[in-house]
């Protein structure tokens, strides 16, 4: 997915990236590993037979062309929009060409953007291309959301009704707040998780329910690190002056939220309790924080599997196999018995371990206070206006956003979330055409004949190899526009003046289709909570397969008007970088079928990593505002930056070769070059851009434009860029 989908942008003000009402992800979130891998080789016989199931593939792509050639094209003679300017005009009014493209070709490219657009008081960063695609298409889908009769209809408008809202105050929690009251030890603390969960207020830790890297055909129900408010674990660890500061912030955000609390208990002395209480959240938070995993480890980590009694042995405090049981509820005629049956699979035990240890020696009061602010802060954001923007003061203080989103925007978010069928229905009825679905659909079959013709150039694999790495690419599916089937959010009845209530409703709707996935083989297919109206595109390593929303096949993107590099830098850079992912530092330990197998030679393997430390090392050079990039955390999304350019510009000078029987011309690349930049325009609080370096795998905007085009020669030749220079660097990395 794209840079700027991080946990901070939610619109709920819940920041450690806990989305109140599902998740933007295909339903096959990736699973790392470093051990537990089996050899995997093929005989060389599969080699050819790969190589035959190739050709039928260019075959097919040779007689769609002619089709779609047609539209990609302003003119037979020319790819450019005229003979006398370059560039068209809303491309050059991003641009400061005051700056040398050899000096530093993110700012050449959007220079002029970055330094005259303002952000609006409600926005962390404005991202040109994706933010502004976003922001169309919200605004097309309003006035048909708004005044629609399906559940998103309902759910925006019950969003909207803040009379209903506000009349309401807090009192929905009362029943929550009796739970917490009445716990009297761990196992009685049990419930009350259950029922935070429920309510999809995370706390100790977090769930899901995704494909097994073992068996991919099977579903796992996956257990992880979680219950923080803060967006990463350094708020808490971190002696920074600016972080013990934000550490103050959250002591006076969740006193003014206990205090709140504190006024609907039983016998709360509102002078003192709420501020003792804040103080004890914190210590809770501060705990299980010191016990996470880094973002960095995360990434690479594989899910280990545990079976229930190995589970309750390393966690007995959790009790974990009577949550598990009560989430299954009435979803399976054997729930009480459901947590024996599946297979559980866990993310950093050790931080299970630890936590167990912890809570075994907790003070009872302060898990109480830990879980009541829980609830309000994340439920608060959907309550009435006191406590929505008591809640918001923590937002600002972590992010710098200075007001929250307008109230039309943050319900339409709310929709999207909360419903992606409804809402993905809507917009593929009204905004999507077929002509489009396969315009995208040759693109892709373009870079994917791109990356065959590359891998079979490449010097450093063995046969073995390489015949692995065709048969997964040969199998890779896209997914494009929207899902092959929607969710129709069977037994869910909502009401306009009905908000939060109707949250809770779809939160338990997710819990009951998740649970099924448990007993029914996976579809790789399936999209989850992916909107078709997201502006994005994403890879999953366990499907193997590549997911285009429609959201994203907009100008300027893509559109038939555009000349052919136009189209293949923006769009088809963002393509190719989806690609490449199967073939990352992570993807590569996947198979063409999802499944964790080692396809790689010892030899290959080491020649891999000697590349992908050079991209490490490379991206890890950098600073922004003293600190540095890190290389590893950011490794997969900079191998898909740099492989996605590549095999892009290939894929445009195979299809300039079959439409006008030449290579592109140094002006059509420079056009190719500055549309990949121009998808990283962004203006960004500078609190945003200190966030990312903290939690983001993908690079600054600026090092994703400038960092995969100074390790691509044809880049430097388009530009002319002397040797040597800032963009045409003597040493280079290289993968695909």
């Amino acid at each position: 997915g794209r840079c700027g989908d991080s946990p901070w942008r939610g619109y709920s003000g819940n920041m450690a990236g806990e989305d109140r009402y599902g998740t933007f992800v295909p339903e096959d979130v990736p699973i790392y590993s470093k051990q537990g891998q089996k050899i995997w080789r093929r005989r060389l016989t599969w080699f050819f037979a790969i190589a035959v199931c190739f050709c039928g593939f260019v075959f097919v792509v040779v007689q769609v062309s002619s089709y779609f050639l047609k539209s990609w094209g302003s003119s037979n003679k020319s790819m450019l929009p005229s003979s006398t300017q370059l560039f068209p005009t809303d491309m050059t009014r991003l641009m400061d060409q005051s700056v040398s493209p050899c000096s530093d070709f993110y700012e050449y490219a959007c220079g002029t953007f970055i330094n005259n657009h303002k952000l609006k008081p409600d926005q962390l960063e404005f991202a040109h291309a994706w933010d502004g695609v976003e922001r169309n298409n919200t605004k097309r889908l309003l006035p048909i959301i708004a005044h629609s009769d399906s559940n998103a209809g309902v759910f925006y408008r019950s969003c909207m009704n803040t009379s209903a809202i506000n009349s309401l105050g807090i009192s929905p929690l009362k029943p929550f707040i009796k739970q917490v009251e009445a716990v009297k030890d761990l196992v009685s603390l049990t419930v009350v998780v259950y029922w935070w969960h429920k309510a999809n207020v995370v706390v100790f830790y977090d769930w899901s329910v995704e494909s097994n890297p073992d068996k991919p055909e099977e579903s796992a129900l996956y257990l992880m690190q979680g219950g923080i408010t803060f967006p990463s674990p350094n708020f808490y660890i971190s002696s920074e002056p600016s972080m013990k500061l934000k550490r103050e912030g959250y002591k006076r955000v969740a006193t003014d939220v206990l205090s709140k609390v504190c006024k609907i208990m039983t016998n709360c002395d509102v002078a003192t309790w709420p501020k003792v209480a804040a103080e004890r959240s914190l210590e809770v938070e501060t705990a299980l924080a010191e016990r996470f995993a880094s973002a960095q480890e995360q990434r690479v980590e594989r899910a280990q599997p545990y079976d229930i009694q190995e589970l309750e042995k390393l966690c007995p405090a959790l009790h974990l196999k009577r949550f598990i049981n009560a989430m299954a509820g009435t979803y399976h005629s054997q729930a009480d018995t459901i947590a024996d049956k599946i297979t559980i699979m866990i993310r950093n035990s050790p931080y299970f371990e630890s936590m167990n240890k912890y809570l075994v020696k907790a003070d009872l009061d302060s898990i109480k206070a830990y879980l009541l602010f829980r609830l309000a802060f994340v439920l608060g954001a959907d309550m009435d206006k006191e406590m929505e923007d008591t809640g918001f003061m923590l937002q600002r203080i972590v992010t710098g956003q200075v007001k929250k989103v307008p109230r039309w925007k943050k319900c339409m978010h709310a929709a999207i979330n909360a419903l992606p069928d409804d809402v993905g229905k809507l917009f593929v009825n009204n905004f999507f055409s077929t002509k489009r679905k396969m315009a995208a659909e040759h693109m892709l079959m373009r870079l994917k004949l791109a990356f065959k013709e590359d891998l079979l150039r490449v010097d450093w694999m063995q046969n073995s190899t390489k015949q692995a790495a065709l048969e997964k690419l040969h199998v890779m599916f896209f997914a494009i526009g929207r899902p092959s089937y929607w969710n129709y959010y069977n037994g869910v009845y909502l009401m306009d003046d009905k908000y939060l209530w109707n949250g809770l409703q779809l939160s338990e709707w997710y819990i009951k289709h998740s649970f099924k996935r448990l007993t029914r083989k996976t579809d790789p297919h399936r999209w989850g909570s992916t909107s078709p109206t997201m502006v994005d595109a994403f890879y999953s390593y366990t499907a193997n397969g590549l997911y285009v929303p429609a959201g994203i096949l907009q100008e300027p993107f893509f559109s038939a008007s555009f000349p052919l590099p136009r189209n293949f830098g923006a769009l088809g850079g963002i393509l190719g970088h989806e690609i490449t992912h199967g073939f990352d530092d992570q993807g590569r330990k996947f198979g063409g079928r999802g499944t964790l197998s080692n396809w790689w030679t010892v030899a290959d393997s080491r020649r891999f990593e000697e590349k992908a430390r050079c991209i490490e090392h490379f991206y890890s050079s950098f600073e922004v505002d003293g600190r540095h990039v890190n290389g590893l955390l950011t490794l997969g999304e900079n191998i898909a930056d740099m492989g996605g350019v590549k095999i892009s510009y290939e894929a445009l000078q195979s299809v300039m070769q079959e439409k006008f029987h030449r290579k592109s011309t140094k002006d059509e690349d420079k056009l190719f070059f500055l549309s990949w930049a121009q998808n990283w325009c962004t203006v960004e609080r500078r609190k945003a851009e200190e966030l990312q370096l903290l939690t983001d795998e993908h690079s600054p905007n600026k090092l994703r434009v400038n960092g995969p085009l100074m390790n691509f020669e044809s880049f430097a030749e388009a530009y002319s860029c002397p040797a040597g220079s800032y963009m045409n660097p003597r040493q280079r990395c290289e993968m695909w």
